[in-house]
């Protein structure tokens, strides 16, 4: 309930068009696998995600070739947002295969195996998120007003699912925001007095927009 912190990271409640799907990412070989063997940064159901390309240098705790694409988990609100991960299909270094909500940190894979990596990429998508704490009244009733993100690594590894917040603390005038309001959540128990409010939000510092910054 919006009293009690339950965060579930951000997961998409709707779309303009009526249909919600991720785009699935394949890669056929070891070069191009887009999750790197021993990261140290788990992956969860509903994180918000950037694309790294590497440089033959460290992401994550991992090597990155020069070139490659790589999916990496949000870790700061500078991040220009890719989209939202969905899920993964992988198969282990043992040879098991997986299909998984989520990619614990320090997973390894088997070389050269098919990867799948399911992100809700659309920016129209409206997620679904928690505040990380109790607003103060109409700080957060204004249809486009910008938002950043809290807690960004956070995740259960017993649902799978990310542990993600919205921040109460808003961005400056003429700075960029992670997240632009939609609305209030249409929750039944869900309010804007709450101690933890849910909202829906867009993506609004993302890769493939016009960013616009804070009013």
């Amino acid at each position: 309930m919006p009293n009690t912190a339950a965060p579930f990271g951000f997961l998409p409640s709707w779309h303009p068009s009526g249909i919600i799907r991720p785009t699935a990412y394949v890669s056929t070989n070891a070069t191009d696998q887009l999750r790197l063997s021993a990261s140290t940064l788990g992956i969860y159901k509903g994180q918000p995600v950037i694309m790294a390309i590497g440089s033959g240098g460290g992401v994550d705790g991992a090597t990155a070739a020069t070139g490659r694409m790589v999916v990496r988990p949000w870790t700061a609100n500078s991040d220009k947002l890719h989209g939202v991960f969905a899920g993964i299909e992988y198969v282990d270094a043992s040879g098991k295969p997986w299909v998984s909500d989520y990619c614990p940190a320090g997973q390894t894979f088997l070389s050269g195996a098919r990867q799948v990596v399911y992100i809700w990429d659309d920016p129209l998508i409206v997620y679904r998120a928690q505040m990380d704490g109790a607003i103060a009244v109409g700080a957060y009733g204004l249809t486009g007003k910008q938002v950043n993100g809290s807690n960004f690594a956070a995740g259960s590894t017993q649902t799978g699912l990310s542990q993600a917040t919205l921040s109460l603390t808003a961005p400056a005038t003429n700075s960029q925001g992670q997240f632009r309001v939609v609305k209030i959540a249409n929750d039944i128990d869900n309010t804007s007095s709450d101690t933890y409010p849910n909202f829906e939000v867009v993506i609004q510092y993302s890769l493939y927009v016009t960013n616009v910054v804070s009013l």
